[in-house]
């Protein structure tokens, strides 16, 4: 299977999926598993994955939403420069990269505070936050990014993102 990555807007990425027990999407079939859960996206009328029952959704508008809302209320919507990627509706990656507070170490050489998120929807990687620094490395336009805290979470417990720790920092 190959994964198709959408260059997307975050807005295209914050609608609820929906978790649903599969005898309810598929009466007629029966499952080796029971308790497995489907993890669906009403807009698409699509199947994202299945999931054991103690899979937690780690819904995108509660996680992206309020770093762009917090960043863009601090610095301006047009000081963030927000990249998303997209990969088949379940993987999410989302840059956040602050633009009106470079640091410069040696002259033309310009870090930007930025934040990289990523989520799935199918259980295949765990949510996870990093804040650092990105530079441009190359006059083609390549980044490089300086990971400095990090945070990753499995999506079998509370997730609890710790917001003051990015907004603080």
């Amino acid at each position: 299977m190959t994964l198709s990555s959408q260059k997307t807007t975050l807005l295209d990425i914050l609608e609820p999926i929906e978790v649903l027990d599969t005898k309810y999407l598929f009466p007629q079939f029966k499952f080796a598993h029971m308790g497995e859960k489907a993890l669906f996206l009403p807009s698409k009328n699509k199947v994202l994955g299945f999931v054991s029952k103690s899979y937690k959704v780690v819904q995108n508008k509660d996680v992206f939403l309020p770093i762009y809302e917090t960043l863009s209320e601090k610095y301006g919507e047009s000081n963030i420069n927000t990249t998303v990627h997209c990969f088949n509706d379940v993987k999410h990656y989302v840059s956040f990269e602050v633009l009106d507070r470079p640091l410069e170490l040696v002259k033309g050489d310009l870090l930007n505070p930025t934040i990289n998120v990523q989520n799935s929807y199918d259980g295949s990687m765990r949510f996870s936050l990093n804040l650092g620094i990105q530079r441009l490395i190359c006059g083609n336009g390549l980044k490089a990014f300086e990971s400095h805290i990090s945070f990753q979470k499995k999506h079998t417990q509370g997730l609890e993102i710790p917001f003051e720790l990015v907004f603080d920092s």
